[in-house]
């Protein structure tokens, strides 16, 4: 994902998500991501979770009926 600020509010870089500054960045992060599939592999599971936690239906609800 290319980085922006307000991806810091949402989840934690390089723990549940991976982001880039610039096109060399990104090169290098998929470098070293094909280097440590582990590492890369914990990442998903991490960004996984972390989506399906903050993010599902049972929130959204929440979410909808504090508003009304």
């Amino acid at each position: 994902m290319n980085h922006q600020a307000e991806i810091e509010k949402l989840f934690t870089l390089n723990k549940d998500i991976v982001a880039y500054k610039s096109d060399d960045e990104l090169v290098q992060t998929i470098k070293d991501y094909l280097a440590n599939e582990d590492k890369y592999a914990d990442i998903i599971k991490n960004g996984q979770k972390s989506v399906f936690e903050k993010y599902n239906s049972k929130k959204a609800a929440e979410f909808m009926l504090d508003k009304i």
